[in-house]
């Protein structure tokens, strides 16, 4: 493998474990400064961490993991995993500020009927894009 492929796939693991971190930390419900206090880091490094801008040692990452109660496996991405097309979306959604209350209130609602309407709410918002496949359908494309 060449090094211009190496280092992006460093840079790809760097920011998913980043990305890793920001969700483990919302779902612990704990901030920046918590998590750097407890690190003896400033909540910009944290930042830093999380946008994949710095690499995590495998010290601070056991640190991390044991403080937001994750299994060192959670910060990984799993080969087989990534294959699935659905995993990329939900990583984005949940690595958003309010994706984690977002995805726990539509989980909540009874209705499939609102549901719906809050999907079609959402994309009505979104800027136009290419269409969405549905997980199902992409799930299936990969089969």
């Amino acid at each position: 493998m060449d090094q211009n492929k190496m280092q992006i796939e460093a840079h790809a693991t760097d920011v998913y474990v980043g990305r890793q971190v920001t969700i483990a930390r919302r779902i612990r419900n704990c901030s920046l400064e918590k998590l750097g206090d407890h690190l003896d880091l400033s909540f910009e490094q944290i930042r830093k961490y999380e946008s994949g801008r710095n690499r995590i040692s495998a010290g601070k990452l056991f640190q991390i993991a044991a403080f937001l109660n994750q299994p060192l496996e959670f910060f990984f991405p799993d080969r087989q995993a990534s294959l699935d097309a659905g995993d990329d979306i939900v990583d984005r959604m949940l690595a958003l500020p309010a994706g984690l209350e977002i995805a726990t209130a539509v989980v909540a609602i009874p209705s499939a009927t609102d549901r719906r309407l809050v999907a079609d709410f959402a994309q009505r918002l979104a800027p136009p894009a290419a269409p969405l496949l549905s997980l199902v359908e992409r799930r299936k494309a990969h089969a």
